[in-house]
């Protein structure tokens, strides 16, 4: 409509009456961002009419839709399918869930029933992204302990040995937990770094 050759949507939260269709942003001396929008007043949308979209935007903004009381975990429920449906990346989609989370606002009693009622049906559809973020959770733990295994391990090859050759460094940063633990325990009993990594 506008003939552009990109479109990137954003969310504008404006006052109550006339809604001007550009936006200068800036202050009394200069302008920073000036451009022009197309409107669109999402809680005069059905939600009923963009359940089954596919597009993401749509989707993600179900909750800020037009429906009726009774039907917020319906629309929360079309608005988490859509995110696993329509975006691969689990990064984005941990993100996206907080936005959805955030616009339905759901009460303990609420999500109750959502567990209850819903995941139960769709679960395997669901699953991923009701554990995301436990997922992500616990991956960042493990990561940080690696890290952390990894700096202690170097820090005790510095003090036992006085520092170390590149390819130690190399051999800590692909190691895994179960492989550090190994070093961490056996470096008290070598008298090498050879030793130390030796398989």
């Amino acid at each position: 409509m506008a003939k552009t050759e990109r479109v990137v949507p954003v969310v504008i939260f404006l006052d109550r009456g006339h809604h001007p269709y550009e936006l200068h942003l800036g202050g009394d001396r200069h302008t920073y961002l000036s451009f022009q929008y197309i409107s669109c007043e999402l809680k005069n949308r059905s939600a009923d009419d963009y359940r089954q979209s596919d597009n993401i935007v749509a989707r993600l903004n179900l909750p800020n839709m037009r429906y009726a009381k009774e039907q917020k975990l319906d629309i929360y429920h079309d608005a988490q399918l859509g995110l696993v449906q329509l975006e691969p990346d689990p990064k984005k989609q941990l993100k996206y869930i907080d936005f959805v989370d955030y616009y339905t606002d759901l009460t303990e009693d609420e999500i109750e029933t959502y567990r209850k009622d819903y995941l139960s049906e769709a679960e395997a559809r669901m699953g991923l992204a009701q554990i995301l973020r436990e997922e992500g959770r616990q991956e960042g733990e493990i990561k940080g302990e690696i890290k952390g295994e990894a700096q202690m391990l170097l820090k005790q090859i510095q003090l036992k040995f006085g520092g170390h050759p590149v390819w130690v460094e190399e051999q800590i940063n692909l190691a895994d937990k179960a492989q550090l633990d190994q070093w961490v325990e056996r470096i008290l009993f070598v008298d090498t770094l050879e030793q130390l990594f030796k398989v």
